[in-house]
C-alpha cells in the first residue's frame, strides 16, 4: 500500500540507538538520501527476511556518490523493542545498518502503519510465512506489538519522500529492488548537478 508521509513531522520524532542513545529520525537524511525500514518487532521472521534482502545491497547504498561532500545513501532499520534487543538483533543476523528502536511506536503511528490481528491472521500471512520458511528464516521471540505492520521510505534531498510502502498483512514488503530504484534516483539529481 502508497504511504505519504510529513517528514518535517517525522524527522523531529526520536527514537533510540542501539548504545541507548536518542536521535532525531530526520539524521537519517540530513546528509543525503536514506531508505528507512520499519520491522514489525525483532523476533519477526518476515522482519528478518526483509533485513538479509536490504543487507546484500547495503555496500552499493553506502558507495553511491551523492555529493562531493556526502558519500552514500543511508539505510536504516527501526524496530519495537528496546536497545538490548535491537543489539542482539544486529548481532545475531550480521546487520551493519544502523538499528533504532521505537518502543513507543510513536514513527508508527504517524505514519499510520497498520495493526490489529487481521493483519497478522490471514491467507497471506501464512503463503509469506512458507516464502520466508523456504528462505531458511524462522520465527524468535515475539516482542513489542506482534500485530504492528511496518514499512518502507526512501527520503530524498530536503525530506521528500521518494518511496512509501506501507505493509497491508504482515509479510507483506515492497519488492527490492522498486525501493532501490527510487533510493538511486533521489541520488541521482544531486549527483549530476555537483
Amino acid at each position: 500500500m502508497k504511504l505519504v508521509a510529513d517528514t518535517a513531522a517525522l524527522g523531529a520524532l526520536e527514537v533510540t540507538t542501539t548504545d541507548g542513545q536518542p536521535i532525531a529520525v530526520g539524521s537519517a537524511w540530513e546528509r543525503g538520501p536514506a531508505v528507512l525500514v520499519w520491522l514489525r518487532h525483532f523476533g519477526c521472521l518476515f522482519c528478518r527476511e526483509q533485513v538479509k534482502d536490504f543487507m546484500k545491497h547495503q555496500a552499493a547504498l553506502e558507495a553511491k556518490v551523492y555529493t562531493k561532500q556526502a558519500k552514500g545513501i543511508a539505510l536504516r532499520f527501526i524496530g519495537i523493542g528496546t536497545p538490548l534487543m535491537a543489539k542482539d538483533f544486529q548481532e545475531t543476523y550480521a546487520v551493519t545498518a544502523p538499528v533504532w528502536v521505537d518502543k513507543g511506536r510513536r514513527t508508527y503511528a504517524l505514519l499510520q502503519f497498520r495493526n490489529g490481528w487481521d493483519t497478522v491472521l490471514n491467507p497471506r500471512t501464512i503463503l509469506g510465512s512458507l516464502r520466508a520458511l523456504s528462505k531458511g528464516q524462522f520465527q524468535g521471540r515475539t516482542t513489542g506489538k506482534p500485530d504492528q505492520q511496518g514499512g518502507v521510505l526512501v527520503v530524498g534531498p530536503g525530506g521528500k519522500v521518494e518511496y512509501g510502502y506501507a505493509s497491508e498483512v504482515a509479510g507483506d514488503h515492497p519488492p527490492v529492488d522498486e525501493v532501490l530504484r527510487a533510493a538511486y534516483a533521489a541520488a541521482a539529481p544531486v549527483r549530476q548537478a555537483s
